[in-house]
């Protein structure tokens, strides 16, 4: 795939989402997962070749990869895909990234290679299906590894030999289960799989071999991962291309996307009716079994939790009548009036004709009864953001600002616009790079 095959929707569509990206990862760099996993990899040390968003670390490939995977994904506000059933940009972009800035690759070539990783990633996960997702699969790590690589190879510019074995390579690197779900662990499987997708990469440009079948064999990625999968589900990279067609999703709120619609219809239910939460008797929320299915049941403790409870994002949204990224704070979860109304949320799995969601189908209901009995409904198929409600400019600026602005001040969320703005123009990433680092504190 050339920059030349790439049309000005799908460059607009790929500058907007690396901006969203780059803004989630610097706001992710400050969460207690990246720092963890910062010590470690200073104390493997490592020649300083790479960057963090949001940071100031800088090592090998792979560790910048793993911290900036870990970081754009730890928030829960990185952008999705209804065809992978996951989030593409969090595992691709920390990649393309790393090897860019370590290649001195060009901007061209860096946006090129985003645009394979997630077409790549995208048709890998058509054919995976939903049986892969639904028998405990973590999708955007799976997916994501091949994906990764892929968009690494881009940036190296191996030849269809070289690639074909970093892609054999990176499906015995595959990984990642939903179990892990609500922990740190989850944004670990997106750093890793950005990483392994370099080592897959880079080994193979190195000589390093890998099966031909490893994909589609007996014993291959597809018959392990899905058995039921079917290989000519893959298509044809770039039609259409995921960018253009249904494009992506970006996330107006910080948490689990099978919660969104049931936050979106909430905040609108109560600022149509004026309710306040002392008035609330109970919430019923009817969903979608393939929007419920990757939340968790019970009464959340912590704010990673609080990601996947449909319980906590509606109370949240009732209680404060917003939702954003000091919503899942530990403290915010355990307050005693978000755990006293949590205990009236019940939440329903819709009839199976109804269950479908995927590319905007189907919808959330949020009935909120109030204490003189009446009863105030409302629906959501399209949350903001999705393909059906697309964000403008200015919500897109405003994400940013509220993502990066603590880390980067006023000019230095500018200058990462104008940077990522200017991405296919630049000789190299080190502009993007450099507008991602914290603005120095005054002292």
């Amino acid at each position: 795939m050339r920059r030349a095959d790439l049309s000005p929707l799908v460059v607009e569509r790929a500058t907007d989402s690396i901006l969203d990206t780059a803004a989630v990862t610097i706001a992710g760099a400050r969460e207690p997962a990246v720092r963890i996993a910062r010590e470690i990899v200073e104390a493997e040390g490592a020649r300083p070749v790479a960057s963090q968003l949001g940071g100031t670390f800088r090592g090998s490939e792979g560790q910048a990869a793993l911290l900036n995977g870990i970081a754009g994904h730890v928030l829960d506000y990185d952008d999705v895909s209804w065809e992978i059933l996951g989030h593409p940009s969090a595992v691709v972009l920390p990649a393309v990234l790393a090897v860019a800035e370590a290649t001195k690759a060009s901007g061209s070539r860096a946006l090129t290679a985003y645009v394979v990783g997630i077409e790549v990633m995208s048709k890998v996960a058509r054919a995976l299906g939903p049986r892969h997702y639904e028998s405990g699969w973590h999708m955007t790590a799976t997916a994501g590894t091949i994906g990764a690589a892929m968009a690494a190879s881009s940036v190296l510019g191996l030849d269809a030999p070289h690639a074909a074995h970093a892609l054999a390579i990176a499906v015995s690197l595959a990984s990642g289960t939903r179990q892990n779900f609500g922990s740190m662990t989850k944004s670990l499987h997106v750093g890793h799989a950005a990483s392994a997708g370099i080592r897959a990469a880079r080994l193979a440009r190195g000589g390093f071999t890998g099966n031909a079948e490893a994909i589609e064999g007996r014993q291959g990625y597809f018959a392990l991962l899905s058995p039921e999968s079917d290989a000519a589900d893959i298509g044809v990279l770039g039609e259409p291309y995921e960018l253009a067609s249904p494009g992506l999703s970006y996330k107006m709120f910080p948490a689990c996307y099978g919660a969104h619609r049931g936050i979106q219809a909430t905040l609108e239910v109560a600022a149509r009716d004026g309710i306040r939460a002392p008035d609330v008797t109970a919430i019923r929320v009817s969903a979608p079994a393939t929007e419920l299915d990757p939340l968790v049941d019970g009464i959340p403790t912590t704010g990673l939790e609080g990601k996947f409870s449909m319980a906590y994002a509606v109370a949240a949204a009732l209680l404060d009548g917003k939702v954003g990224l000091a919503t899942f704070t530990d403290e915010m979860v355990r307050r005693p009036e978000a755990q006293a109304l949590m205990r009236h949320v019940t939440v329903e799995t819709q009839p199976e004709a109804a269950t479908r969601v995927e590319a905007g189908q189907g919808r959330v209901d949020v009935a909120v009864t109030t204490r003189d009995g009446r009863a105030h409904d409302a629906s959501v198929a399209h949350p903001p953001g999705s393909p059906g409600a697309p964000l403008t400019r200015a919500d897109l600026v405003a994400k940013l600002t509220d993502c990066a602005g603590p880390a980067l001040g006023d000019r230095g969320v500018r200058d990462l616009i104008h940077a990522v703005e200017g991405l296919d123009r630049a000789s190299n990433v080190d502009a993007l790079l450099e507008s991602a680092r914290p603005a120095p504190v005054a002292v």
